[in-house]
């Protein structure tokens, strides 16, 4: 199963992968982040940090790369891409298949706050871009984003 993400904005259903056979169609660089969110303050008596937790982030890093501006049956993976970064940037959520070894899926992901999608060219020659997206889970019961391989 490839990496993929899927996402439905006001063009329609639209599901973004890189159209690489395996391996070269894995997400790459993904890192696991767990982020508690609420108010901390270091103690006077000790220094160490007191945390009133309102919730826990749940989210990952990571980069879906060769991206072709090519089309593949008669859609272009770059404008797929495209959009997904403008669905987004607006709030949007988006669905994400790892295609690892574990089958992981995250139904529900959007924007990690602070964070922007990255679209940029990455091979000048084979006109290909990387999307770099840094998402939370948003489930109702959020889980630990985990991508596991084997080589």
């Amino acid at each position: 199963m490839a990496s993929s993400i899927s996402f439905a904005d006001a063009f329609g259903a639209a599901v973004l992968t890189n159209g690489k056979p395996a391996p070269a169609d894995r997400f790459g660089n993904w890192v696991p982040v767990s982020k508690p969110i609420g108010e901390s303050a270091s103690r006077q008596s000790d220094g160490a940090i007191t945390m009133f937790v309102f919730r826990t982030d749940f989210g990952a890093t990571f980069e879906l790369a060769q991206i072709p501006v090519a089309s593949i049956a008669s859609i272009r993976l770059v404008d797929v891409a495209a959009r997904l970064v403008a669905w987004l940037l607006q709030g949007g959520t988006c669905s994400v298949t790892t295609g690892d070894v574990e089958g992981h899926v995250y139904a529900t992901c959007g924007l990690m706050p602070g964070s922007s999608p990255s679209l940029t060219m990455t091979d000048r020659r084979n006109l290909e871009y990387t999307l770099s997206l840094a998402l939370i889970n948003l489930a109702g019961s959020p889980a630990p984003m985990v991508c596991h391989w084997v080589a």
